[in-house]
């Protein structure tokens, strides 16, 4: 049985997205994650799930955040589960659980409808919603502050 203490650099896992075995990194903040392979002509969304934490906030980069659900719903028999809201400081962590080399976190957002801007390796900006939304890559902060603006603008009256 692979562990993330046994973790060896031919160790491989089945992607969750494109299912095929992919060897894992045994090191660093990213250690016991998929390296990042090819799948339909990009590189495929599960790069970087890691098996050992978590599943909920990864299965929510791989799948969308109702899919994400829907599978917590389905596997874990548990048909009414929704995701916790969070404040800022358990929104990081949550954070840190898709993406165990996020930094540069930012709060933004007021009152209730806090959530962070943050970085994931360099010029790759992402936001994270109190309710566990999280954004697609923007290429600068500002792009990402002003996508989060966006979305709390649309999703005020919710």
């Amino acid at each position: 049985m692979v562990t993330i203490d046994t973790l060896k650099p031919g160790d491989t896992w089945a992607c969750p997205k494109c299912h095929r075995p992919i060897t894992m990194y045994t090191g660093g903040a990213v250690r016991g994650s998929l390296r990042a392979h090819k799948a339909g002509g990009g590189t495929c969304d599960g790069t970087g799930y890691g098996p050992f934490r978590r599943a909920f906030p990864q299965e929510m980069r791989v799948f969308g955040r109702d899919e994400a659900i829907a599978r917590v719903r389905d596997v874990h028999g548990m048909p009414d589960w929704e995701p916790p809201v969070y404040a800022p400081g358990d929104l990081q962590e949550f954070v840190a659980a898709v993406w165990p080399q996020a930094k540069s976190f930012t709060i933004v957002g007021s009152g209730d409808r806090r959530g962070l801007v943050f970085t994931v390796g360099s010029r790759r900006w992402h936001y994270a919603t109190h309710d566990c939304r999280l954004s697609g890559r923007c290429d600068f902060q500002a792009d990402a502050l002003d996508a989060f603006d966006e979305h709390e603008k649309r999703n005020s009256s919710v």
